[in-house]
């Protein structure tokens, strides 16, 4: 075969790399990352039924749970399934929960949004979830009974923790083309749990990634390239030629040098260096050596090749050979060429040239004479080498590609092989309950596959487990696959139905309401409320004067009393009883005492008792007239004699002595001895061969014993019984012990030998031969004595080939039937056709056509054809493709116009934008010229519309030459305008023309020319006639948009309309003349002769309609979406058709809402709505009038939509909105601005509120150098409930000893100087006190002035404080000055008036002194605070005037006493601790000036006048305690019992002191630290309660506890009130696990301190966001002022925002600190996401260390994490102590708040939660807490 030889890298090159790209195009799949991840989404399976689905596609583990229904931890099979929604969203978002559309409780269906994913659904970040227990088969039994989905085969939804995602990359490559591949790019996360990711494919095309490598091949002269994409593997290869020629050189030695010569065929790129030299191992020369003397020459090179980093070296020799040159030379030295004569040529022998694979071989020959040269003995050429280089081998998929390169000259030539066969391997699946069995059948080469042997599913096994119905759950079976896991429900059993017992009563009824009967069921928990009725109230008796008539049962009152008849009896006074008068009722007896008169004295006499050992010894006063007495004079108790009796020890009880008081009885143990020994007893228990023998030690005394001397157990005594082997068993010997029947085997021996029957099977073609060898004896046999198997005898079945398939023939034996495959054929090959088109394209779809084979039809290629272009951009030369058309674009000149966008449509109309700068223009037309893509020849008819970039247009169609010249003097306006040139004398003028109605809408399709007159004619299109009533207006401009004036236009209509007119300076014309129209799109509009133009601030209105009505005025009604608005004012603007401003036009602009301004046009021809003069402010609070800049705030927030005016005089007026009001504390500021911002000093601002006639209140200010008006002024201001108030920088608080006075007027009078520069009057505060606040000494007003800047306290300001003025009294005024603590006090803190008890509280400051004269003080200053009691013998002075004075007290009486020996005034001085205090100077003068000074005593008493005889004692009336101060024994008796938590009663000791309190002592073994407590009742002798008993509750162990009796006279010890701190929401909900916000936070906090510390909530915020009208204003300014919380840097706190884990943390130590000493810094905390510099760091390490709050597992604490509800009450009970009493909770949770969404104790939070919501008595100790009913 001949081939025709090509270069290496042109040829062979090229042929490899398309053989190459051609192998490589079958699908290749490379991974990025191989992961084991696969996502649900793309192998979902879709069934019809939602459980069924979910069910198919869960990703399913083991795990282990607690089962409450097996109550044990069980395996769990669990499936979870990614919730995949068509919206994105979880269905939790709607309230669903289970995968049937239930919510949370089953009661509610919703909708589930479910969807396939990948198809119309996308991952959510939830999971469906269901289990089944493995032990009990209950679906869902780990979620409790309680649950919907307990026992009920559905999913339900759980978040995916983001904690549990895991990376996966799936990024796969493809190869698309030789140049690209596609990359499927998926990556991301997913949850380990459900598989679910949010993570999708991307696909996208991307280049190869090619990475080169050169291999050098110096046997071919060539280097080898191959690139490989790292990505997808695409391969492809090339060869680079390198060769350089090195020829000999044959010549004459003619005196030049000569030398060999080079030809470089290497390829582009080759780098080539040659080195020379005259030995083959010495080439170092850079040039070949020259020669020029006769001779033969080797000259040896060295050719290095270099390419792409890879080099190779080639070595060679080449000769030159000079011969001798023998020409003679002249005489005069030049030389002569000679030419040779004719001669034989004497050839001698030169070098052979060896033949090639094409050339014939040959020797050189040259003469001797001459040097001519000849070819001899010629050679036949050696022909090619061909060695064959597979390309690429045949496979199933296609045929191989062999390359022939011959390895001597590189020719070559390509050789395909055929198809191969495919190369099986075969994978057996085994049938399953699910799926069938069969073999699968895969090409390992192409992947094709074919399966047999199909085998049916096999059943299911199931394991049923039937679970029993309940009174309200029907019973049923529960089958499970026990190979698959399938599951289903079946066998159903209706419910048993509740079976109730008799009932109890709850609630017992009553006369008016009905009972409650509770019945439980006897087989379940369940419970059932019935009604029972009311019984109606029962008679009592009558009504009398003073009881009324009661229910018998219920006590209502069904009469009132008659009322009493009283008649009078006087009563003379005794020393034991005041004087009174009897009034007794004449109906019924009833009496009461009335009128007393003072008491006789007592007349005492002394019984002195001796102490003893138990009993302190005191005296006691009797009276000798009425034995009244008291007890005093106490002396301490004798020491106890103890007698001592000694128990001696024993060996089980220590001893001792006991102490016991022969006096008294008292007793007490000590001096304890030890025990003594035990005396033990021995009983031996000797051993046998299977027990221990052993010794029992007994103590004979106590009885104890124990185990002890354990001896080893006696050897066995065994007989042998021998068992002979078999050929199964070994033999062996069993040894048995006589004594106690142990046994073991032994000595065993070897089996005997098998016994062997023979069974010979012989071989077949398809089985070995082989024999069986069975035991005679046994069971046994086994196999042997194989046998190869016989020959197949095979029948042969011939299949042709085809054009794709090859023949073969199968052979078959016929006698197992075994085939193979053999014999092929190659396939014989298409033959095929000519391009066959399909679908012809369009500019709406590309075309397709295909090569089929002749032979069998098949189609062997099919391409597409490619989609018609639709649009174009015109090239440098003008020129564009679109459809079948090429269209040319130039200009007048025949220049091609660049970048115009040409299109066209499927009805071949071309559209053509010309391009930005390039308009439509009569003098330079533009040309367009078509032809026919296919014919190449001229378009006529082909409709063109052109239009520039100011919108201007032309339409025309192509001539007989395919060429439009736009514009010309004939266009339609289409859609929008015509554009239409006229030749007037030289000037060439361009028209565009656009016909619109009166709403401005295009009137489309006119047609446009220029008449024979050379006017502009517009024909409009059919049914349109210009009328009043629909007028047209024709718009006539230059191409510029300029307006053309003066333009004739004649106007053609329907109906032979026909007028003629001229455009005004708008270029319009009005058809017919039109008194109302539309204003366009630039607000104008023409009407009559006028032009009105309607704009707003934001530019032209559109669409305004505008009417000139009979009266010469204007109205203008506004378009829907434009308004009459203050932010946005309309300006209308009248001018005659010349554009001269028409002025006094009166003008009415309304708007569709109904608003409605009329005004008469300026000096300008505009008028503007609303005025300038007039404003509502924005939500900023934002004006402006008349060019002023007016903010209207308050002190919360800017005042939006009040209403601004501003007078002709300059005096601004604000009308407030209504919802705001002139309020002192929430003052109104105007702040005025120029139109450069500069504050406009002294304008005058009136600003009113809005409301009812009569009651809106105005106030008027004048702008400060700050442009700012503030009413009511910041000099006055009203105390509110806390008494505080803040006056021109100083906070002012008011209280009295109640509290807080609310409402005080406090006002801030500055200095006030005369024209001298003197003081006129001083700078000072004045407070009036609110209506009912009067001066009292028993309740002093106290007022505390401090700066509101720094809070320091002012000192020395004047205060002056007055009562309210009523009309008819005078008013009462106290002026001071405030001290250096700021606090004023009046009436002063050193006066006072004793009460009706006869008490008052007095106090003395004593400032401090300068002692050494240096003008500082040395000594602090002082303070003396005395409780004064005056009396008299007849009892309390009431009104007496304390004051004092350098510390000395004066008491001046009332003028209804006065000193007198008969009736002595003691005064009794105590300290704020009410001890008395002695040496304290008192005066005591009544109204007669009769004056007794006297020091107290050590009791701090003084009584005058002194006696100067002897007579009654100094104790006061009543019985009320004597002069010396000790204690008495009171005749008002004060009964007690006690009571234990359980009701039974407790005996205690009593003792009562001086002032009335009583002291209980519990007994012996019963004390205060458990959780019990104690119920205390104070009765009179009557039995009547009583209150307000001061009661000491205190054990043995000196632990006490105290309180005061209730109006009942109860009293419950030790018990501490918890009140609740949180509560749930409207509709009976907690909501545990939604989060808090910082408010509710704050309102938790503010209650538990309210509780501690007993005060009322309240407090100002100062924090911009939290307005005084929300809910949690209050909380929030009561934590601000302890330091609680703390806002942003920006003055607020975010009330809304969720407060967070860290946040609440900080709180929750902040509110610890109030109340116990917390030292933060010495703790430490490792959690890996708080830092040591954590804003919050010692307080979560506080917290943590206190057990209040843990981190997570993953060592985290998550602070920025929200917190949740549950979690805020457990934090807060652990750091408040607060523990819920679970028992008491169980029994009486049927009255304790509770909630919906918290049923039972199953929820880890529920005893937080009701500890928290509910309040309650609490009796703690340890970690308990015990509720107290």
């Amino acid at each position: 075969m001949k081939t025709k030889h090509f270069s290496m890298k042109s040829v062979i090159s090229m042929l490899l790399a398309v053989i190459l790209v051609a192998g490589t195009l079958p699908v290749s799949v490379f991974a990025a990352q191989k992961s084991d991840y696969e996502d649900p989404a793309d192998n979902w399976l879709k069934t019809n039924n939602r459980t069924n689905e979910l069910d198919m596609n869960a990703t399913v583990t083991y795990e282990t749970q607690w089962c409450p229904v097996c109550n044990k931890d069980t395996t769990v099979l669990t499936y979870r399934v990614p919730e995949y929604t068509k919206s994105g969203q979880t269905a939790m978002n709607h309230g669903v929960k289970w995968s049937d559309g239930y919510d949370l409780e089953g009661k509610k269906k919703g909708n589930t949004d479910s969807g396939t994913p990948g198809v119309d659904a996308s991952y959510t970040g939830y999971h469906y979830t269901k289990s089944v227990c493995q032990t009990c088969g209950t679906i869902n039994s780990v979620d409790g009974s309680g649950a919907y989905n307990f026992n009920n085969n559905v999913y339900g939804l759980n978040s995916c923790d983001h904690n549990f995602f895991i990376d996966f990359d799936n990024t796969t490559y493809e190869l698309y083309d030789e140049h690209q591949h596609t990359t499927v790019l998926k990556k991301g996360e997913y949850c380990q749990f459900c598989k679910g990711t949010y993570a999708k494919a991307n696909i996208k095309k991307e280049s190869h990634d090619l990475s080169s490598t050169v291999d050098g091949q110096i046997g071919n002269n060539r280097f080898y390239l191959t690139e490989k994409c790292d990505d997808c593997g695409y391969t492809t290869s090339e060869y680079v030629a390198a060769k350089s020629v090195v020829s000999s050189y044959y010549g004459t030695a003619d005196g030049d040098a000569h030398t060999v010569s080079v030809s470089d065929l290497s390829d582009s790129g080759v780098h080539t260096k040659i080195r020379y030299g005259t030995s083959a191992s010495d080439c170092y020369m850079t040039s070949a050596p020259n020669y020029t003397k006769a001779g033969y020459y080797p000259v040896y090179y060295e050719i290095s090749y270099k390419y792409g980093g890879e080099t190779m070296v080639e070595n060679g020799v080449s000769y030159v050979w000079l011969l001798a040159d023998d020409s003679d030379k002249d005489n005069s030295g030049g030389t002569v060429i000679v030419l040779p004569e004719k001669h034989e040529h004497d050839y001698r022998y030169l070098e052979t040239v060896a033949p090639s694979c094409d050339n014939l071989g040959y020797e050189r020959w040259q003469c001797d004479g001459c040097g001519n040269l000849d070819k001899r003995n010629y050679t036949k050429a050696t022909g090619h080498n061909y060695k064959a280089i597979t390309i690429r081998e045949a496979t199933c998929k296609q045929g191989g590609l062999k390359l022939n390169l011959c390895d001597k000259c590189g020719s070559f030539y390509a050789e395909t092989t055929p198809i191969g066969e495919h190369k099986y391997k075969t994978e057996k699946a085994q049938p399953t309950c699910r799926m069938t069995g069969y073999t699968n059948h895969i090409c390992e080469i192409c992947g094709n596959s074919y399966i047999t042997d199909m085998t049916p599913i096999i059943s299911h096994a199931y394991e049923r487990i039937t679970k029993e119905p309940t009174c309200t759950d029907k019973g049923y079976t529960t089958s499970t696959c026990t190979m698959c896991g399938q599951t289903f429900v079946s066998d159903y059993t209706e419910p048993t139905g509740h079976d109730w017992d008799e009932g109890h009563t709850i609630t017992f009824s009553s006369c008016t309401s009905e009972g409650v009967i509770e019945y439980n069921c006897k087989n379940c928990s369940e419970k059932m409320i019935k009604a029972e009725s009311a019984t109606g109230h029962t008679l009592g008796k009558a009504a009398t004067c003073i009881e009324p008539q009661t229910c018998e049962k219920c006590g209502t009152v069904l009469e009132l009393p008659k009322g009493h008849s009283y008649s009078e009896n006087v009563v003379a006074p005794t020393c034991t009883e005041m004087g009174y008068t009897e009034y007794k009722c004449d109906n019924c007896g009833d009496s009461y005492v009335g009128n007393y008169t003072d008491k006789a004295e007592h007349d005492y006499k002394q019984t002195v008792t001796n102490p003893t050992c138990t009993e302190h010894g005191y005296t006691t006063y009797t009276c000798v007239n009425c034995g009244d007495e008291f007890v005093s004079d106490y002396t301490e108790k004798k020491p106890h004699n103890y007698k001592a009796e000694i128990t001696n020890p024993t060996c089980t009880e220590f001893g001792f002595t006991t102490y016991t008081c022969v006096d008294c009885g008292d007793t007490y143990v000590a001096d304890y001895t030890d025990k003594t020994e035990h005396n033990y007893e021995k009983k031996v228990i000797p051993p046998t061969c299977t027990e221990h023998g052993y010794t029992v030690y007994t103590c004979p005394d106590c009885g104890k014993e124990y185990i002890g001397d354990l001896t080893d157990c006696e050897k066995h005594i065994y007989n042998k019984t021998v068992v002979p082997p078999t050929c199964t068993e070994m033999g062996y010997t069993i040894y048995t012990c006589e004594s106690c029947g142990d046994s073991y085997k032994a000595d065993y021996v070897d089996k005997a030998a098998h016994d062997y029957k023979k069974t010979v099977t012989a071989p077949t073609c398809t089985a070995l031969g082989y024999t069986v060898y069975e035991c005679k004896n046994c069971d046994y046999k086994y196999i042997s004595d194989y046998t190869d198997k016989i020959n197949h005898s095979y029948i042969a079945d011939v299949t042709e080939p085809t054009c794709t398939a090859s023949g073969y023939t199968v052979y078959t034996c016929e006698n197992c039937g075994k085939t193979y495959t053999a014999d092929y054929k190659d396939m014989t090959g298409h033959k095929p056709s000519e391009w066959v088109i399909d679908i012809p394209a369009t500019i709406e779809q590309a075309g397709e056509k295909h090569i089929e084979c002749i032979t069998c039809g098949e189609v062997l290629s099919r391409t597409a054809i490619p989609q018609l272009v639709e649009k174009d951009r015109t090239d440098e030369d003008g020129n564009s493709k679109v459809g079948d058309f090429s269209i040319l674009v130039t200009n007048k000149d025949g220049k091609p116009i660049f970048d115009s966008e040409i299109s066209i449509d499927i009805n071949d109309n071309v559209t053509i934008k010309l391009p930005s700068g390039r308009l439509l223009d009569y003098a330079d037309q533009t040309i367009i010229t078509a032809i026919n893509t296919d014919s190449q020849q001229p378009k006529s008819e082909l409709q063109i519309f052109v239009y520039d970039e100011n919108n201007n247009a032309a339409t025309g169609k192509t001539d007989e030459n395919g060429q439009l010249k736009v514009p010309n003097n004939k266009t339609s306006t289409g859609d929008n305008s015509g554009t239409v040139g006229k030749d007037d004398e030289d000037k060439k003028n361009t028209f565009v023309v656009k016909a619109t109605d009166k709403m401005n809408v295009v009137i489309p399709n006119c047609e446009v020319y220029i008449g024979e007159s050379n006017n502009i004619v517009v024909d409009l299109p059919d049914g349109i006639k210009p009328t009043s009533e629909y007028p047209v207006i024709i718009t006539v401009t230059d191409q510029h948009g300029q307006p053309q004036q003066g333009v004739t236009v004649i106007t053609l209509g329907d109906a032979d309309y026909i007028e003629k007119g001229v455009t005004d300076m708008f270029g319009k014309i009005t058809l017919p003349t039109a008194k109302d129209g539309f204003t366009d799109d630039t607000g104008k509009v023409r009407i009559d002769e006028m032009y009105v133009f309607v704009n707003d601030e934001n530019g032209a209105i559109e669409n305004a309609f505008v009417k000139l009505n009979d009266d010469s005025t204007i109205s203008v009604t506004l378009p829907d979406e434009t308004s009459i608005d203050y932010a946005n004012r309309i300006t209308v603007t009248v001018t005659d058709k010349d554009g001269n401003p028409q002025k006094d036009i009166s003008v009415t602009v309304s708007d569709t809402v109904e608003n409605s301004l009329t005004d008469k046009t300026d000096e300008n021809g505009k008028m503007v709505v609303p005025p300038l003069s007039e404003d509502i402010t924005d939500e900023n609070g934002v004006g402006k009038v008349n060019g002023y800049n007016v903010v209207v705030t308050d002190e919360k927030a800017p005042i939006a939509n009040a209403f601004i005016t501003i007078s002709e005089d300059g005096r601004l007026s604000v009308k407030l909105p209504e919802a705001n009001k002139i309020d002192i504390e929430n003052r109104i500021s105007v702040v005025v601005t120029d139109n450069e911002d500069k504050p406009v000093k002294g304008m005058t601002v009136v600003i009113s509120e809005t409301a009812a006639e009569g009651e809106a209140k105005a106030a008027v200010d004048v702008t400060d150098e700050n442009g700012k008006a503030t009413v009511p002024p910041t000099n006055i201001d009203v105390t509110d409930f806390n008494g505080y108030g803040e006056v021109d920088g100083y906070i002012v608080i008011v209280k009295n000893a109640v509290g807080a006075i609310e409402k005080a007027h406090i006002t801030h009078n500055a200095e006030v100087k005369n024209e001298d520069g003197t003081v006129k009057s001083a700078e000072n505060i004045s407070v009036e006190l609110p209506e009912g606040v009067k001066f009292d000494y028993a309740n002093r007003i106290i007022v505390t002035v401090s700066n509101k800047a720094d809070n320091t306290a002012v000192k020395d300001m004047s205060v002056i404080v007055s009562e309210k003025a009523v009309e008819g009294t005078e008013t009462k005024s106290l002026t001071g000055v405030t001290e250096k603590d700021g606090v004023i006090i009046l009436p002063p803190s050193n006066e006072g008036v004793t009460d009706k008890d006869g008490k008052t509280d007095i106090s003395e400051t004593i400032p401090g002194k300068d002692t050494d004269g240096d003008g500082k003080e040395d000594t602090e200053e002082s303070k003396t605070e005395y409780n004064i009691t005056v009396e008299d013998t007849k009892g309390k002075i009431e009104n007496a005037y304390i004051e004092i004075k350098d510390s000395k007290i004066t008491v001046t009486l009332p003028d209804t006493h006065t000193l007198t020996t008969s009736n002595r005034t003691t005064v009794t001085v105590f300290d704020k601790e009410n001890k008395g205090v002695a040496n304290v100077s008192v005066t005591v003068t009544d109204k007669n000036k009769a004056t007794a000074t006297k020091s107290t005593d050590t009791n701090g008493k003084i009584t005058v006048p002194v006696k100067s005889t002897g007579g009654g004692s100094s104790s006061g009336g009543g019985g009320r305690g004597g002069s010396s101060g000790g204690s008495y024994i009171s005749s008002n008796v004060t009964n007690i019992t006690v009571t234990d938590k359980n009701g039974k009663t407790v005996s205690v000791s009593k003792s009562t002191d001086k002032d009335g309190k009583i002291t209980l002592t519990l007994p012996n073994g019963i004390d205060l630290t458990g959780d019990n407590y104690y119920t205390i009742k104070a009765t009179d002798n009557k039995g009547n309660a009583k209150a307000d008993v001061a009661i000491i509750l205190k054990d043995k162990k000196n632990n006490s506890t105290n309180g005061t009796t209730d109006k009942n006279g109860m009293l419950i010890l030790p018990a501490s009130e918890h009140k609740a701190y949180i509560f749930g929401y409207a509709d009976g909900t907690f909501r545990p696990d939604n989060n808090m916000s910082r408010a509710e936070a704050a309102a938790i906090f503010a209650r538990l301190i309210s509780e501690q510390k007993g005060e009322k909530i309240s407090g100002k915020s100062n924090f911009n966001d939290v307005s005084k009208s929300e809910w949690y204003s209050d909380y929030i300014g009561y934590l601000s002022k302890y330091g609680i919380i703390k806002g942003y840097s920006n003055s607020t706190f975010r009330p809304d925002d969720n407060v967070s884990r860290a946040e609440f943390v900080a709180m929750t130590v902040r509110f610890n600190s109030l109340f116990n000493d917390v030292k933060k810094g010495s703790y430490t905390v490792k959690y890996t996401d708080v830092a040591t510099n954590y804003w919050a760091y010692s307080d979560v390490a506080y917290a943590k260390h206190a057990g209040w709050l843990n981190g997570y597992a993953d060592g985290t604490f998550k602070g920025e994490n929200a917190i949740t509800r549950a979690e805020v009450v457990t934090v807060v009970n652990r750091a408040t102590g607060r523990k819920a009493d679970e028992g008491y909770i169980t029994k009486n949770v049927s009255v304790l708040n509770k909630f919906t969404d918290i049923r039972n104790n199953a929820m880890w939070y529920y005893a937080d939660v009701m500890e928290a919501a509910n309040t309650h008595l609490a009796n703690s100790s340890n970690d308990n807490e015990t509720w107290v009913k």
